[in-house]
């Protein structure tokens, strides 16, 4: 039997422990990160809930305007997702105005959808520029820490970018540049859907019991 050099436990057996070891701490790193992200949303609702009114007294105009204009609101959310600049939930919030339900579901698809693409951008543009001094000096200043998480969590850093407030495009721009199979990460990206289905269930439902919209 091969053993261990110190502790006289069976190589194989050291090995396999260390490997439950490695896959439990990914495993907290995900469930942590998908705590916090719905300790913000609940943060988000309760503030919804508490500003009442003034949101339609402040910022009624231009949601009208989306409202008239929807396209520009996908758009809208398109770049400021590739820009890591807007979260979807202000979006969700915006559907439920209509008091619509199949509306809401819709917009949220489309979000999803919109949101699902705009990953893929990220992953080409990462693939593309990855030669490209200037953009690999901007990922070590700016993204060092997600790329110690890439690292040290691999896939399960996709995976938690897709379903907690992790920068999603970041991410994706990330796995591009590491050159990750495109196939599993098509695939391991429709965790994106999963995020906008919890959310978008959420955010309905706490709606209608604080009686937001």
């Amino acid at each position: 039997m091969i053993m261990g050099s110190d502790s006289g436990v069976p190589a194989f057996e050291s090995l396999s422990i260390s490997k439950a070891k490695r896959q439990r701490k990914k495993i907290f790193f995900l469930l942590r990160n998908l705590g916090l992200g719905f300790l913000g949303l609940a943060t988000l609702i309760l503030a919804v809930y508490w500003l009442g009114d003034n949101i339609e007294e402040w910022f009624g105009g231009f949601l009208n305007f989306f409202e008239d204009h929807p396209i520009l609101m996908y758009l809208s959310y398109a770049v400021g997702e590739y820009l890591n600049l807007i979260p979807p939930e202000p979006f969700l919030f915006w559907a439920l105005r209509t008091k619509d339900t199949f509306f809401y579901i819709q917009t949220a698809f489309l979000l999803a959808i919109v949101s699902y693409l705009v990953g893929h951008a990220g992953f080409l543009t990462g693939r593309k520029m990855r030669h490209v001094k200037a953009y690999r000096k901007l990922l070590h200043r700016f993204y060092q820490r997600y790329l110690k998480h890439l690292r040290k969590y691999g896939s399960y850093l996709l995976i938690a970018s897709c379903v907690t407030p992790i920068p999603f495009v970041v991410c994706c721009a990330l796995f591009g540049s590491m050159r990750y199979k495109f196939s599993s990460f098509a695939t391991l990206s429709l965790f994106r859907f999963l995020r906008f289905i919890m959310e978008g269930f959420i955010i309905y439902y706490c709606a209608e019991f604080l009686e937001i919209t």
